[in-house]
């Protein structure tokens, strides 16, 4: 029980500090601050629905594995790609911030769900 304790609380710190910074930087991504938020709140909509319909079919560990890993991958290579006056570069970094944003999403949509399900009615 400690183990499974530690690797939720570790889980639900991580998407919880990924998740608001990429919230809270959407204003520093190039184009416009106002058009940056409102995608990276549209992003938020087809993450939840897809979870929605995935973890019933599918389960709760793989897709949390696999929007952990797409999330995180799109945030590193959007931090390393370098956008010094080249727009296309600044708008694949908006993109991948998007997908990045799009995968935590999903994730913390189900690490909510999973610790709510893994540990007994007691302990809850």
């Amino acid at each position: 029980m400690a183990k499974l304790s530690l690797n939720v609380w570790f889980n639900w710190l991580v998407n919880a500090l990924v998740y608001y910074g990429l919230s809270l930087n959407t204003e520093n991504l190039a184009g416009s601050p106002y058009l940056n938020f409102c995608v990276a709140g549209a992003v938020e909509l087809p993450a939840y629905a897809i979870c929605i319909l995935l973890l019933n079919r599918v389960g709760r560990r793989w897709p949390l594995i696999i929007s952990m890993y797409v999330g995180g991958v799109a945030c590193i290579l959007s931090g390393c790609i370098p956008t010094e006056g080249n727009s296309t570069m600044e708008t694949l970094t908006v993109v991948l911030a998007m997908i990045g944003k799009f995968g935590i999403t999903a994730s913390y949509g189900i690490i909510y769900l999973m610790a709510a399900e893994l540990f007994p009615t007691v302990i809850r």
